[in-house]
């Protein structure tokens, strides 16, 4: 991310506008009468930074505006979801501006006279709770949705399940062109047990993810459980393992065994497709790939990005993986 934007959190007057990677920067309104009156037209909360008269020198402050309000996570759980108002008391208050009036009738019906402070409110001005100081974006975004959803921070999000076809692709393709999103294609290798979606589990189970793919992404989930592809794509080398695994399976000569049991051991046509095009081999599994809505792979993620998960922050590079193969 860039450095820090002296203008963007600038005080009353300014426009507090620019750019991250592109991408159109949140608006920090410096007016708590004008901040209402947006969250009230666009029915949003409002979340209101409370600053001291010496906030460029306040290292909570400058930690906060490096760590949190200026990174990608932060701007797309905003954009959405918040109308942003920055309020700055002032270092000389023997002659207040109107709004610094009212700035100062804020703090006093709060309590508020330590800074810097992060408050919800409604549109209406009603009091939601303060949001914990905390320097990293994603769960600065957490405690930010708790307070607004403190019943239903756990967020559920829909799953295409595989119908052993491609129809599901062409499903969720059109889905995601319909609403303007990705598709994320997750694939395992477990069809009687749920070991290898637990290996996913830290990722796919958490709020971050989920709020991020609630957005953006239309999630389809497909299961390559068999050992074998098509014997008509099998080379000599497989389908000598595979007659030798069907012997040993059946206790039997290969000839004597039913097509239809045979069958059992090799995955479909549609699924051998998969495989192909995603280049994923078995032992690769679990993983997903990210297409955009022309079915093109914008990233591919195997079982060694478990070890990625597992880390303190990994859910969250993950997350800024897929953004980056979004663009």
């Amino acid at each position: 991310m860039g450095g820090l934007s002296s203008d963007r959190f600038a005080p009353a007057g300014s426009s507090g506008r620019g750019s991250i990677d592109g991408q159109q920067k949140i608006q920090w309104i410096t007016s708590w009468r004008d901040a209402q009156s947006l969250a009230q037209q666009q029915n949003k909360p409002i979340l209101v930074s409370f600053c001291g008269p010496a906030s460029d020198l306040c290292l909570a402050e400058i930690r906060m505006r490096n760590k949190v309000f200026e990174t990608m996570e932060f701007e797309q759980f905003a954009a959405n979801h918040l109308i942003c108002c920055r309020i700055f008391q002032p270092s000389d208050t023997s002659e207040p501006s109107t709004i610094e009036q009212d700035h100062q009738a804020l703090c006093k019906r709060f309590g508020i006279t330590k800074f810097p402070v992060y408050q919800l409110f409604t549109s209406d001005g009603s009091d939601l709770g303060r949001v914990p100081i905390n320097a990293t974006a994603w769960r600065f975004v957490e405690l930010v949705d708790m307070v607004l959803q403190p019943d239903q921070h756990r967020i559920e999000v829909d799953w295409l399940m595989n119908i052993d076809s491609t129809d599901d692709i062409t499903v969720a393709l059109n889905t995601a062109r319909q609403k303007g999103k990705f598709v994320l294609h997750y694939m395992d290798s477990s069809k009687f047990n749920g070991y290898d979606y637990s290996l996913m589990a830290p990722l796919f189970s958490s709020s971050y993810f989920k709020r991020f793919a609630r957005d953006r992404l239309v999630l389809l989930k497909t299961r390559l459980s068999h050992l074998f592809p098509p014997r008509q794509h099998m080379d000599d080398e497989t389908l000598s393992e595979f007659k030798g695994y069907i012997e040993r399976e059946y206790q039997t000569e290969f000839d004597q065994v039913s097509h239809d049991k045979l069958d059992r051991w090799t995955y479909s046509e549609a699924e051998y497709q998969l495989r192909s095009e995603y280049g994923f081999q078995r032992s690769q599994l679990p993983g997903f790939v990210i297409l955009d809505v022309n079915g093109q792979v914008a990233m591919q993620a195997d079982r060694h990005f478990m070890d990625l998960i597992r880390q303190p922050s990994g859910v969250m590079e993950v997350v800024r993986s897929i953004q980056r193969s979004m663009r």
